[in-house]
């Protein structure tokens, strides 16, 4: 699970040295997503 988490964090840094500041919002709201969808599978 931390394994998920940490390239979660990676690949966050990643997409925001691509895209910048404008796009924030939308990662953010695409992880928070991947992880409630995440969460639900496991639990």
């Amino acid at each position: 699970m931390t394994k998920i988490l940490t390239n979660l964090l990676l690949f966050n840094k990643y997409l925001f040295s691509k895209l910048g500041l404008s796009n924030l919002l939308s990662i953010m709201s695409l992880h928070l997503l991947i992880i409630f969808l995440l969460y639900n599978s496991i639990y």
